[in-house]
């Protein structure tokens, strides 16, 4: 079940490596047609990277989940009340297949398989003089 999240996620990254339309081969063509729709765990209120309010998933992550649908076809569907802790435990008990961003922690490579980065954001504090 986390193939799913490794194919997806490997496509995505090239479609942005390479800036280029991606043509898929005929394995990831049938791949494609086999899982028409993915359900994903997701955390609700990491503004300005993932947002669900009023049924709707959105943010920087969400307009990168829009582009993967156009690209392959395939229906990108978040998860209904979901919260990082439920994200993370259905990936751990093997309910939930992908989570479209992750931070990659060693705790975390234990479990899940991640694509290559596709955002690189570094975390600062910012503080206006003394």
């Amino acid at each position: 079940m986390l193939k799913h999240f490794l194919f997806i996620t490997f496509l995505f990254t090239q479609y942005f490596v390479s800036g280029q339309k991606i043509e898929f081969t005929q394995i990831e063509k049938e791949w494609i047609s086999k899982h028409p729709i993915i359900n994903f765990g997701y955390e609700p209120q990491w503004a300005p990277y993932e947002i669900y309010e009023n049924g709707e998933y959105k943010g920087i992550v969400g307009e990168y989940v829009k582009i993967l649908e156009r690209e392959t076809g395939i229906d990108m569907n978040p998860i209904p009340n979901m919260t990082w802790g439920k994200a993370i435990t259905g990936l751990k008990k093997g309910e939930i297949n992908i989570v479209p961003c992750c931070a990659i922690t060693p705790e975390r490579k234990e479990f899940l398989y991640f694509s290559d980065t596709y955002i690189e954001d570094p975390m600062v504090i910012v503080k206006k003089g003394f």
